[in-house]
């Protein structure tokens, strides 16, 4: 129940305290680190160690890359900290579970909304995004996690 996430401050449109709220609701306690250097992204990482039950990856070109990706799942593992991804390749590449949205739906709906736009319709407000989720089950294994899984289907991508 305790949530630790990573966000540049400086590119987040959410407030600390409207994470910590949102998150509140849900039955999470939250410690938010702002990190706004990829240097500083593994510190900042390591400073939720013993805080937190896991680590919430925000999205950011700019702090997750290819030079700092792999020192951070090392870390993970070394820690016992499971990360939360943003992305398939994120939990492919070692995050326990990852959140992502749902890119062909998202294609879907838009094309939806131009269609009828081209039409002459009034555009339907494209609606909130769906969702997907991926369990990297060895790395939740490794870790000493034991989710409970629900089948694997549309929106749930176990990777074993």
């Amino acid at each position: 129940t305790r949530l630790g996430i990573i966000r540049n401050p400086a590119k987040q449109t959410l407030a600390a305290a409207a994470l910590q709220q949102e998150a509140g609701r849900e039955g999470f306690t939250v410690r938010i680190t702002d990190c706004d250097d990829s240097r500083a992204l593994l510190a900042a990482f390591l400073s939720l160690k013993n805080q937190v039950d896991f680590v919430w990856c925000l999205p950011d070109s700019g702090l997750y890359n290819s030079a700092t990706v792999k020192p951070l799942l090392l870390a993970s593992f070394e820690q016992r900290l499971p990360i939360i991804g943003f992305s398939e390749s994120f939990v492919r590449a070692g995050a326990a579970l990852g959140v992502y949205p749902d890119y062909p739906d998202i294609g879907r709906r838009t094309a939806l909304v131009v269609q009828k736009w081209l039409a002459g319709d009034a555009a339907p407000a494209p609606g909130a995004a769906r969702l997907r989720t991926a369990l990297n089950q060895r790395v939740a294994r490794l870790l000493g996690l034991h989710p409970v899984l629900p089948e694997e289907g549309d929106q749930f991508l176990v990777i074993r």
